[in-house]
């Protein structure tokens, strides 16, 4: 079927049906699993609000849904659970709505059409979806490479500015912007997405300055998980913070969490991102698949200098492979990144076996080496599909 008979409409259709049918044949226990549902539920169940009453270690829009949602539901949790999954599958509609749209500006029809239904797939089965909130920060993300697409400047700093009061990640999508604008109009993109950033935490910090301080605080106090500087560091463990009734104790977001750095955590960052600085200085991106692919350049290195890795963050990457990559390099980078997560969460650490991330760390870190390698020769108008003996 063309990519142009493939209506948007049929397509969330068809996702909708899907995540219905997951949804109404698990039991509640079989949806929550492995994931953050509970999590959230007793974040939301503490007294009063996020920010006011107590500290979070998310950005300030979903602590606000979610405290919303458990009102809504009457502090129930099975119906705040249900509640929850449908915003996040809300959030994946738009996603595959905004992936439709851009994989119809950079792919022929035919490749097109098999990527769309592979993310319609993977958006079905994988439990991410529903376990964790970062579908929404996904939707930010896509909305925002749109955008860029579109030209329409203000809209994308609108987009990217909620999208850093969900999570961090979407606003690395500015770089997709690079010699495609001047820099006055980078500047007002840059501009309108930091207004809406001070303004909201602004708010916060004017009503309740003790809780906003320790939530931003909180995720400096994490320490290193799931990565290679994990390893170096010997934290054999996850990202998870303390009891939820720690959030009562300002006190408790600075508690450091594992062993300290051996490697102090800037210089990772300095060294990629003067990696990434140099790469951009060599592209200049002249059509929309360039410019993707500049970003999957950026969010390649920042997994390669951060120090810690979430199983769920591969939901910002899948879109981005299958935009972009060549596609049986799509494919085939797509799948393993998807197995060695699910390998590491909720396989090996769900029971215990810590010892398994000295395989799936080194794993995925060579992937996103790849990623890297390949989103920079894509933004230069090169393939390792092409130059690679593995694709003859």
């Amino acid at each position: 079927m063309p990519i142009k008979k493939l209506s948007p409409g049929l397509l969330i259709g068809l996702f909708l049906f899907a995540r219905m049918l997951t949804v109404v044949t698990l039991p509640i226990e079989g949806l929550r699993g492995y994931g953050d549902l509970t999590h959230f539920f007793q974040l939301a169940s503490l007294p009063g609000w996020p920010f006011f009453n107590y500290w979070v270690e998310f950005p300030p829009i979903f602590p606000f849904l979610s405290a919303l949602l458990f009102r809504i539901a009457s502090g129930q949790e099975h119906v705040y659970d249900y509640l929850l999954i449908i915003l996040f599958t809300l959030a994946d509609a738009g996603n595959l709505y905004f992936f439709y749209r851009i994989v119809d500006r950079v792919q022929g029809e035919i490749t097109g059409f098999r990527r769309i239904f592979i993310y319609l797939l993977l958006l079905s089965v994988l439990a991410y979806c529903w376990w964790y909130y970062d579908p929404i920060a996904v939707f930010t993300l896509l909305c925002g490479i749109f955008l860029i697409l579109e030209g329409k400047d203000k809209l994308t700093g609108i987009a990217l500015g909620i999208g850093l009061l969900v999570k961090l990640f979407p606003v690395l999508a500015l770089v997709g912007l690079w010699k495609s604008r001047s820099w006055r109009k980078i500047l007002i993109t840059l501009a309108t997405l930091c207004f809406i950033g001070l303004l909201v935490y602004g708010i916060l910090w004017a009503k309740s300055p003790t809780y906003t301080v320790a939530s931003l605080q909180s995720q400096w106090s994490k320490g290193s998980w799931e990565t290679v500087w994990a390893l170096i560091d010997g934290n054999y463990r996850t990202g998870n913070f303390g009891p939820e009734l720690d959030r009562l104790n300002a006190g408790m977001a600075v508690v450091n969490r594992g062993n300290p750095a051996v490697i102090p955590t800037w210089i990772p960052f300095v060294i990629f991102g003067a990696v990434g600085v140099g790469c951009l200085l060599k592209v200049n991106p002249k059509t929309d698949l360039q410019r993707i692919s500049i970003i999957g350049l950026t969010w390649s290195l920042f997994l390669l200098a951060s120090p810690g890795w979430s199983p769920q963050w591969i939901l910002y990457l899948i879109p981005l492979i299958l935009m972009a990559f060549p596609e049986r390099l799509a494919y085939i980078l797509g799948a393993l990144i998807v197995l060695i997560n699910l390998l590491e969460w909720p396989i090996l650490l769900s029971r215990g076996f810590f010892w398994g991330l000295n395989f799936t760390i080194p794993l995925r870190t060579l992937i996103f080496i790849l990623m890297a390698v390949e989103f920079y020769q894509q933004a230069v108008g090169k393939s390792l599909e092409k130059t690679s003996r593995l694709y003859p």
